[in-house]
């Protein structure tokens, strides 16, 4: 089983085309759980950005190019695959005391 590899994003840049490239590498579990303060779920995905500990959280929701077209979830168009939802990311901070 592959688990996921911890990161640190060390900064970033913006090429002509406007796209964001993230300078990031990988960091040891030891330092993750230090940051926490507790031993970590191995499973999820961690980032330390800008000096805080962040994990990934995923969630599906409706497509915005064709549910403005239809009452909850789209018909699907060609940016959802024909589907009606997407799958969305973001990096949120963690808890640094335990539950």
């Amino acid at each position: 089983m592959n688990m996921p590899q911890p990161i640190e994003r060390l900064g970033h840049t913006v090429d002509d085309a406007g796209f964001i490239h993230y300078d990031e590498r990988p960091v040891s579990w030891d330092r993750i759980d230090a940051l926490a303060g507790r031993r970590v779920d191995r499973r999820k995905s961690y980032a330390i950005i800008e000096g805080e500990l962040c994990s990934m959280t995923r969630w599906t929701d409706r497509c915005s190019g064709c549910s403005i077209f239809a009452e909850g979830n789209g018909f699907g168009c060609e940016e959802c695959g024909y589907h009606g939802v997407v799958r969305y990311g973001a990096w949120v901070p963690e808890p640094t005391s335990p539950i």
